[in-house]
């Protein structure tokens, strides 16, 4: 009686479980992300605007993301900028926003796509097409 009543009830669980993981994989993934982009500051590694290598124009900047959607423009150990930033996991893409910046931080007002992640060591690739049809091609590194 009990092994009529144990082994069913043991792949419920199972099978509960097993439909469950995804989710929390996916959490897990999220949540060790967004510690990975808010635990560093980035700076910019390469920054390509239409064919034309602009990466100098960042060399004073570093860049630091909070989990609250804020993230800071740093010029030289100064903020310079704040602005806000929003991931988008399912369709692999980061808003940011820096309302009041000047070029060259400015330029990274829009959504970008993320074409390429690492983790050791952290990086992001990065592309965005402005509304004048501009392909911004971004690399920014963990420091």
């Amino acid at each position: 009686m009990i092994k009529k009543i144990f082994v069913p009830l043991l792949l419920v669980l199972s099978v509960i479980s097993i439909s469950g993981c995804k989710k929390v994989k996916d959490k897990i993934v999220e949540s060790l992300l967004m510690k990975l982009i808010t635990d560093n500051a980035w700076v910019v590694s390469n920054f390509n605007e239409a064919g034309t290598d602009i990466t100098a124009d960042f060399s004073a900047y570093s860049f630091e993301f909070y989990d609250n959607g804020r993230v800071f423009a740093i010029k030289n150990g100064v903020q310079e900028f704040m602005g806000t930033w929003s991931p988008n996991e399912s369709s692999k893409t980061i808003t940011s926003n820096f309302p009041t910046a000047t070029e060259p931080v400015k330029k990274f007002n829009g959504v970008w796509y993320i074409t390429n992640t690492g983790l050791n060591p952290n990086f992001v690739e990065a592309k965005l097409t402005t509304e004048e049809g501009k392909v911004l091609r971004l690399k920014l590194n963990s420091k």
